[in-house]
């Protein structure tokens, strides 16, 4: 069962989630091995993953939190559970990815690692450096990419926000 990322809903491109989308994360969550379709992509994409990537899934937490408030404030303990379950299913599968790291590391601020990995014994990690890939004992680790500018992205951001309004 793919979750969501590769499923263009009309309540996505409305910047929503659908009832039907949040049926099937239920259904997702009680898998042993679901795939959110994420973690592969931050794995092989690192820095160059897109935001809408990204943004998708945490749509999918944030409607899952409202509906649990919602099902919580009706009385209906039940269906909360229900979420709940889903919310912790879906964050355990996050977790499963862990990043180990090893004695002795200097690990740069301002960086990020993207589980799974391991940094070897006595590693450096360079500032603001977003490590995707392992990194072997006594290595430097460094990534830089390069700048990527879109003209008129901002207008374009601001007129499709209206269209939802």
């Amino acid at each position: 069962l793919k979750c969501l990322l590769d499923q263009q809903s009309t309540s996505e491109r409305e910047g929503t989630v659908s009832r039907a989308d949040l049926r099937q994360a239920d259904r997702a969550a009680r898998m042993d091995k679901p795939d959110w379709q994420i973690l592969l992509k931050v794995k092989t994409d690192g820095i160059g993953l897109l935001l809408p990537d990204v943004q998708k899934i945490r749509a999918l937490a944030a409607a899952l939190k409202e509906r649990f408030r919602d099902e919580i404030a009706q009385h209906r303990f039940d269906d909360a559970l229900v979420t709940a379950k889903t919310m912790f299913a879906m964050s355990r599968h996050m977790g499963e990815h862990p990043t180990v790291i090893g004695d002795g590391v200097f690990v740069g601020t301002n960086s990020s690692l993207v589980a799974p990995l391991t940094i070897g014994e006595g590693a450096y990690v360079a500032a603001g450096s977003v490590i995707t890939r392992d990194v072997p004992p006594g290595a430097l680790a460094l990534e830089r990419s390069p700048q990527v500018v879109k003209d008129g992205w901002a207008a374009k951001r601001k007129s499709n926000t209206r269209k939802g309004d």
